[in-house]
Formats: C-alpha cells, sequence, structure tokens
C-alpha cells in the first residue's frame, strides 16, 4: 500500500508537472520533481527569485499549476548558482524546497496553519488494539444461526444504499468462522498548554487474490493549535511530537504522509505536504521495532499512554536540544563515528537545566559527623 508522500511521486511522475508565476513584471515557468533528496524544481525565469532570504538563505516562493492551484515552496534555497542567458534576458534557477506544500491556498491567511495531521512509520505498533473479535459457527445456536443465514442470503448482501447488485455466489457455502470488526468512536485527545493533541487510527483494507485481505490500521496524528501558526512552527511541533516515538524505537521512524490545514476541520480542505528529507531510503526498513518494545499499547493502558505523552511534551522546551541531537545520533546511526555521536549528545546533556542536589543531612549534622569521626581517629 503506497504511502502519501510515494503517491505524491507517482501523481507528479505521471502528471503534467509544471508550474507558473507572476511576480510583479517577472514572468517564471517551469518544472517540480519529486525524488526524495533529489527533488528539484527547475524554474526559467526573468530575473531570479527567491531574493528575501532569511539569515540562514532560505526563502518562501508560490507557484501555480496547470489546473489554478496553489504550489507553496517552504525553507527553499538554490540547488546550483543562477545560470543567466544575457541573448534571451532570461535565467535558469534549481531550487531545493524542505517542504513542497500542494493546495496551499487551503491554508489560512498569511500561509498560517490551525491543525496539522501526519502518519508515522510503524505506528500501530504503539497503539495494538484488538480490534477483530473471533467466533466459530459450531459454538452458535438457535435464533443466531437463523440470523447469520439471513445475512448470507443473496438479497441481503447488496448494499442497498448505494444501490450495489448483490455479489455472485462463493465458491464455498459452510462457514465455520464469524469475525466482527469493531470501530472506534473515540479518538485518544489530550490538551498541553493551548494546543489539542489527538490520535485517530481508521482501518485500511486492501484486496489481495482469493481471500487475501490485508487490514491495517494507520494511526493518525493531529495537533489542533490554539491559534493559527506559521509553517515551520506547525512543522516544529509535529517534529517534537514524533520524537517521543523514535526515541522509544531507538531509531528514526519515517513520517510517511503530512497534511496542513487552515482550519480545524478536514471538511474545510486540507493542503497535502511533501518532505523530501523525511523519507527513508527504499532499502531501509526498521524490522527490530514491534509491538512488544512499545509501552502502554493496549486499549485499557490509554489513560496511561496520555499522561505519558503529555508529561514528555510539557518538558520539550527544557529537553528539546538533547532529544533533536538524539535523533539526529539515531538518523545518522550508519554514516558518523561513534565519538562525533558521542560528543554530539554530552553537548546536549550540558543544555540540561540541573538543579542543586538538596543534601541528605543539614550542614550542622555533617559538621557534627565530621568531628566525631574526627575525634575517634585521634
Amino acid at each position: 500500500m503506497k504511502t502519501g508522500f510515494e503517491s505524491l511521486e507517482e501523481r507528479m511522475e505521471h502528471s503534467d508537472n509544471a508550474v507558473f508565476g507572476t511576480f510583479e513584471d517577472n514572468e517564471v515557468f517551469g518544472t517540480i520533481t519529486l525524488a526524495r533528496k533529489d527533488s528539484s524544481i527547475d524554474l526559467i525565469c526573468e530575473k531570479s527569485v527567491g531574493k528575501n532570504k532569511t539569515e540562514e538563505g532560505w526563502f518562501e516562493l508560490t507557484l501555480i499549476n496547470d489546473n489554478g492551484k496553489s504550489i507553496h515552496l517552504h525553507r527553499a534555497f538554490e540547488r546550483q548558482p543562477t545560470q543567466h542567458f544575457y541573448k534571451n534576458k532570461k535565467c535558469r534557477q534549481q531550487i531545493y524546497a524542505n517542504a513542497v506544500i500542494f493546495n496551499a491556498e487551503n491554508l489560512a491567511d498569511g500561509n498560517k496553519v490551525k491543525r496539522i495531521s501526519f502518519y508515522l512509520e510503524k505506528g500501530d505498533d504503539f497503539f495494538a488494539y484488538q480490534r477483530i473479535e473471533r467466533h466459530h459457527v459450531d459454538n452458535l445456536k438457535g435464533a443466531t444461526i437463523s440470523l447469520l443465514e439471513r445475512m448470507r442470503n443473496q438479497e441481503n448482501r447488496q448494499n442497498a444504499r448505494y444501490n450495489i447488485p448483490p455479489y455472485t455466489q462463493y465458491d464455498l457455502t459452510e462457514p465455520r468462522e464469524l469475525f466482527f470488526q469493531h470501530e472506534e468512536k473515540d479518538s485518544m485527545s489530550f490538551k498541553v498548554g493551548r494546543d489539542r493533541y489527538e490520535v485517530y487510527t481508521s482501518a485500511g483494507r486492501q484486496k489481495g487474490m482469493g481471500d487475501n485481505i490485508h487490514i491495517k490500521y494507520d494511526p493518525n496524528f493531529s495537533i489542533i493549535f490554539g491559534k493559527p501558526v506559521s509553517i515551520e512552527n506547525a512543522l516544529d511541533a509535529a517534529r517534537n511530537w514524533q520524537r517521543v516515538f523514535h526515541q522509544i524505537a531507538l531509531r528514526r521512524l519515517a513520517v510517511t504522509a503530512t497534511a496542513l490545514l487552515g482550519s480545524e476541520d478536514f471538511g474545510d480542505g486540507s493542503s497535502e505536504v511533501y518532505l523530501p528529507h523525511e523519507l527513508p531510503e527504499k532499502n531501509l526498513r526498521h524490522e527490530l521495532f514491534s509491538t512488544a518494545y512499545a509501552p502502554y499499547c493496549r486499549y485499557n493502558q490509554r489513560d496511561q499512554w496520555v499522561k505519558f505523552m503529555k508529561k514528555w511534551l510539557l518538558l520539550d522546551k527544557k529537553h528539546n536540544r538533547l532529544r533533536a541531537l538524539l535523533d539526529n545520533a539515531m538518523h545518522s546511526e550508519n554514516t558518523a563515528t561513534s565519538i562525533s555521536k558521542i560528543g554530539s549528545l554530552c553537548g546536549g546533556i550540558e543544555t540540561l537545566p540541573i538543579k542543586p542536589l538538596s543534601p541528605a543531612i543539614s550542614k550542622a549534622d555533617a559538621n557534627f559527623l565530621a568531628k566525631t569521626a574526627h575525634n575517634k581517629s585521634r
């Protein structure tokens, strides 16, 4: 089953990826390529774009696609120096964006974000609830058997709501087991300051050959901000929450899809986000982590899980530097040397707010014990 980022890659590969823009008297056109770390936006302009750079060299740029929809480039920079074609009075820019935001018109005024939503690789391992109920048909009796027979009647299989005709006869007609799939009515929700954090799990189905049906429960993580925030602040808040799961798993778990909303309600439209640096290498899998290592992963442990995550997030301002360095150390496990990672983490530990330790005994008692020990040694 393809992830949100992979679907965006495929969509841009097989459709028109042209973009346009007009900035005062500057006509801009080009193409977008989504290819993980090799992603780029190739533009032909009358004048170079992105002059309003931050101190770090980032700039923001909004373009339009063939359908008239906005594509916003967040924290963009030039991959190569601008090429100037003086004969045609044109220039070429190759740009990399840390986030490519599709349907950016769904953001609030000033590209503000009211809600951010994301999916996380192996996120289902942290919410291993028993959602499938199984019964043996041999244990059913009387009226229950009659009800089951009526349910299996061809006339009752049609979906009257959508006027779908009944299915054809099945190959086999003697059921042995009966399964119920339960739906989660309530989402996990808690507040940290003015922001609300929510986790809602929905079932995704993928039909294979014969009876091969794969049901996957992917939790959707959302943060609803007390007031609209900037794109970068929304992404930062999501990254801070994602570190809870990275550091429990002791490995970087990739974000597989992200959406930004200008309001709380998905019905008002959302903006899909492509994060090229968040995608794992295609041959990299984190099979060492499973539900067995996830704390509070059962349904009856939801309250403890909420309490744990809330306390983690409340302490984030004090521990953010160390957590970010630990995240980077895990992410660079195949490229960085051990000594460089140890040095980085030691630097992070030094940023922790350390309170002076309270002595177990008073100063007077300590002096008395010291004098007594001194006298006895004479």
